[in-house]
């Protein structure tokens, strides 16, 4: 099995010499940088699997440095323990709010050093593959799309329309990400209803319309095997719930449906609409807003959500 690699960023030899040992008899491997540019260039070569980082130094700081691993998609999983002299309130809150997942103030106790470091190592492990899982599921949603020309890359659409308007939502980088792994897995309950159903050019008969309103349910059943957020589960199992209640499939209404199903549950509904079906043909994008105004009108949908995807598709 692959040693964690640590990376050591701090402008004082000194410190680096202490912390490579550290790092060194707890059996990891261990790189170093001496600033924050480079740091930020050993990580993207090197893809280390914490990284050790001081606040004070020449040039880039420690903050700038984080803030940059924890703004890019690719570094933000990556643990951040601040080890710094600093020893005021005020820093070690920032260091918190920028994504730190842990600070240490000079000098240090090295026991408690390594248990931490062994805790993000393993929690960093778990994550990942937590990442890898989410990535099975989504390979699988989109193969299910892909088999029907009718639905293949719906979610993508639908993802980078719901994205869009959480943008306008001012929603956070977390709550747009959420969204997005929503988007992709929002339909994967179809996996288990049968091709004969899902693709039939004309009207559903009661029992067929009655085994597609399982899906919602049968996706979320497939994703909690995860340890998924609630919140995405919950847009999962309800991405076709309406505000007055009518939806399925457990008839939600209100309050009760949260803004991520609701700005999924608009955005999937407009990306149906504006493709071609095997039981009709696409609407134009004016003619779909024209349907989903009605559907507001009778309480199904979130009027502000609507208002926004009419500027963000314009």
């Amino acid at each position: 099995m692959k040693k964690p690699l640590i990376l050591v960023v701090d402008d004082q030899q000194i410190n680096i010499d202490l912390l490579k040992r550290i790092v060194i008899s707890l059996g990891y491997n261990v790189i170093t940088s001496t600033n924050g540019e480079d740091a930020l260039k050993k990580v993207e070569l090197h893809s280390p699997d914490l990284v050790m980082l001081d606040i004070m130094m020449p040039g880039m700081d420690g903050y700038k440095v984080a803030e940059k691993l924890k703004g890019d998609e690719k570094t933000r999983r990556i643990p951040i323990v601040f080890i710094t002299g600093l020893k005021d309130l005020e820093n070690n809150i920032r260091a918190f709010e920028i994504g730190a997942d842990d600070f240490f103030t000079k000098p240090f106790n090295m026991k408690l050093l390594g248990v931490r470091i062994r805790s993000l190592l393993k929690q960093k492990m778990l994550n990942d593959k937590l990442v890898g899982m989410e990535k099975v599921l989504v390979t699988l949603a989109r193969t299910v799309e892909a088999k029907d020309p009718y639905t293949h890359g719906h979610s993508e659409r639908v993802g980078r329309i719901a994205g869009k308007i959480a943008v306008r939502m001012k929603l956070t980088k977390d709550e747009i990400n959420l969204l997005s792994w929503a988007a992709d897995l929002h339909d994967i309950g179809k996996i288990g209803i049968s091709d004969t159903i899902l693709h039939k050019p004309g009207r559903l008969e009661p029992a067929e319309w009655k085994l597609i309103r399982k899906h919602p349910i049968i996706g979320r059943q497939i994703c909690e095997s995860l340890p998924s957020p609630g919140e995405l589960l919950d847009v999962i199992e309800s991405h076709h719930e309406h505000l007055d209640g009518s939806g399925y499939p457990n008839g939600k209404s209100g309050d009760d449906i949260s803004l991520y199903t609701r700005i999924i549950s608009v955005s999937d509904v407009y990306d149906a609409l504006t493709t071609d079906r095997p039981y009709r043909k696409r609407y134009t994008p004016s003619e779909a807003i024209q349907i989903l105004e009605e559907e507001t009108r009778k309480g199904w949908w979130d009027k502000d959500v609507l208002e926004l995807l009419r500027v963000v598709i314009q």
